[in-house]
C-alpha cells in the first residue's frame, strides 16, 4: 500500500491521497538546533518518506529480473518500513491530541512531556536511520538522549503514579509488588520473596556445585 501511495505521489502529485499518509507528498523536513512538537513529527514524516522511495527504487530496479521475487527478498524492508510509517501515524495523532488538550494547561503541559519522551526514545531506538539519511545527526541524537530525555523524565517524574493509575492497569497486568491497588506494598514485596526458589537456599546449589568442582581439581 505505502509503495502504491509513493507511485501515486510522484505521478500525479498525491492529490487523492489519504490523510494518514499524506506526508508522503510533503517537503523534506530540514535540520535545526531546536525542535518543537511539530519537528519530531516531520523529522519521522521524512524518515518515513526516504524509505519508501528507497524501497520503491529497490523494487523497480528487482522487477527488472525475471527471476527475482523483488517481495521476498526485500520482507525485512518492507517490515521496516511498515512499521516506520506507524511510528509516524502514532506521533501525529499523539501531537494532534497535544494540541486539543491546550485549553487546559495542566493537562497540556504533561502531555507535551510524555509526547517528547515518546519521541525521543523512538527516534533513539531507530537513530540509524535518521543519521543515514541526514536528517539529524549523531552529536544532535546524543544531546536528546542525555540532555533532553533526563530532563523530561524529572519534569515527569512527580505524576508518574498518577500517570500509571490513569491507565487503570490491572495488578495482574502489571505484575509488580508497586502500584498495588490495596497499597499492601512492602507485604507484598515480602511475598514475592519468599515465594523466589533462589530464597529457599542459605547457599544456592549452584554456589555449591561449584564449590566441590573446585575443591574436587585440588
Amino acid at each position: 500500500y505505502l509503495l502504491k501511495v509513493m507511485q501515486e505521489v510522484e505521478e500525479n502529485n498525491g492529490k487523492h491521497i489519504d490523510s494518514s499518509v499524506a506526508y508522503l507528498s510533503l517537503p523534506l523536513w530540514s535540520s535545526r538546533t531546536t525542535m518543537n512538537l511539530d519537528d519530531y513529527c516531520r523529522v519521522f514524516e521524512s524518515r518515513s518518506q526516504l524509505l519508501i522511495k528507497e524501497a520503491c527504487n529497490t523494487m523497480l530496479e528487482l522487477s527488472s529480473s525475471p527471476s527475482s521475487d523483488e517481495f521476498l527478498s526485500n520482507s525485512i524492508q518492507l517490515v521496516h518500513i511498515a512499521n516506520a510509517h506507524m511510528e509516524t501515524y502514532l506521533m501525529r495523532a499523539f501531537y494532534e491530541q497535544v494540541n486539543k488538550a491546550s485549553q487546559h494547561p495542566s493537562i497540556s503541559s504533561i502531555l507535551e512531556q510524555l509526547f517528547y519522551v515518546f519521541a525521543i526514545h523512538t527516534l533513539r531506538n531507530e537513530s540509524a536511520d535518521f543519521i543515514r539519511f541526514k536528517l539529524l545527526s549523531a552529536d544532535q541524537i546524543y544531546e536528546l538522549e542525555t540532555r533532553t530525555l533526563p530532563d523530561m523524565y524529572s519534569q515527569l517524574r512527580p505524576n508518574l503514579v498518577a500517570l500509571v493509575d490513569a491507565f487503570d492497569f490491572h495488578d495482574h497486568e502489571l505484575d509488580s509488588c508497586l502500584g498495588r491497588y490495596d497499597g499492601q506494598v512492602y507485604e507484598a514485596l515480602m511475598e514475592r520473596a519468599r515465594l523466589n526458589p533462589t530464597n529457599g537456599h542459605k547457599v544456592h546449589p549452584a554456589s555449591l556445585s561449584l564449590k566441590q568442582g573446585t575443591l574436587s581439581t585440588l
